[in-house]
């Protein structure tokens, strides 16, 4: 009975983000993205989940506290997935960048669906995200359990390039207790509670959690898009000097400066002040330009925009 709860609300759920997920996906990749889905219940997902496609890239995290959430993916498609992220080719093996990548995608994605649906039970905060390259289905089986769960074929399409996404949610043990945010004591009402149990009820100070940390939240409601229309000065750095005020006023009309940085050496570009990528000095039309040669990674631009 309680995994028929989850279910009927994970259903309702995928209803209602469906079209948020495949809009925040155009907007990530910047181009038409296809997403077509099977949703079945399988009745061991130990079973389910391990007799998939070996080796292949495994993200888990939850949500919400309440849900338990996987994917298994063939390699090749997270590495396509970043490669459209940067405009570039896609790497041979998954590296950090692509692992980061990853992360910023699903940040982006989940504060999408934050902003269109209600959440306020924090519903779509991701919470223990990892990425892990498993070798076989042995590997995997060894920390799932044979339990029931939702199962999502996902057949994702885009530039004539397709992909299958396996996709599994459980409930966390002990959640299964819970229905729409609530406990089972909670419905009831505080009125009926027992005298003799109100009186054992002990009341703790609210702890809060330390602002004053700079660490990323990867379930921080973070809407790059509503930033794009604003406008961000880019600096170009050449190099930077330490002098005296005595040097300084022995400078003169024709006077050099001689600069630390070899000729030949990257560029330091700046969006508000904080590094954002490498370049080299181009002449288009009798104007000088930089074609970028080193960008940081997706995790390091989006802070670099000061998100």
């Amino acid at each position: 009975m309680a995994f028929e709860n989850f279910k009927n609300n994970f259903i309702k759920s995928q209803q209602d983000v469906q079209d948020v997920v495949k809009n925040a996906l155009d907007q990530i990749l910047q181009k038409e993205v296809s997403l077509e889905k099977q949703m079945t219940q399988v009745d061991n997902l130990q079973v389910s989940a391990s007799g998939l496609v070996f080796p292949a890239g495994v993200i888990s995290y939850s949500t919400g506290s309440s849900i338990n959430q996987m994917m298994v993916l063939d390699p090749k498609f997270i590495n396509q997935f970043y490669a459209w992220m940067i405009a570039d080719e896609p790497a041979a093996e998954i590296g950090e960048e692509q692992i980061e990548g990853a992360k910023e995608a699903f940040d982006q994605v989940f504060g999408q669906i934050k902003i269109a649906v209600a959440d306020d039970k924090a519903n779509f905060n991701i919470e223990n995200f990892q990425i892990d390259i498993v070798e076989s289905g042995e590997a995997l089986s060894t920390v799932l359990e044979n339990i029931p769960a939702m199962y999502l074929d996902y057949t994702f399409s885009a530039d004539g390039k397709s992909f299958k996404l396996n996709y599994f949610a459980w409930p966390v043990p002990g959640a299964e207790s819970k229905q729409d945010g609530k406990t089972m004591q909670e419905d009831m009402g505080a009125e009926q509670m027992p005298n003799s149990e109100m009186d054992k009820v002990v009341v703790q100070p609210a702890e809060f959690a330390d602002l004053s940390g700079s660490g990323m939240d990867y379930g921080s409601n973070r809407n790059v898009d509503m930033l794009l229309d604003v406008n961000l000065e880019i600096t170009v750095e050449l190099d930077h000097k330490t002098m005296l005020v005595s040097e300084l006023l022995k400078l003169g009309k024709g006077s050099i400066i001689e600069l630390e940085k070899s000729a030949g050496e990257p560029l330091d570009i700046f969006i508000n002040g904080r590094k954002f990528a490498e370049g080299e000095v181009v002449v288009i039309d009798d104007k000088f330009g930089i074609r970028l040669t080193q960008l940081l990674s997706p995790r390091d631009r989006i802070k670099s925009l000061g998100v």
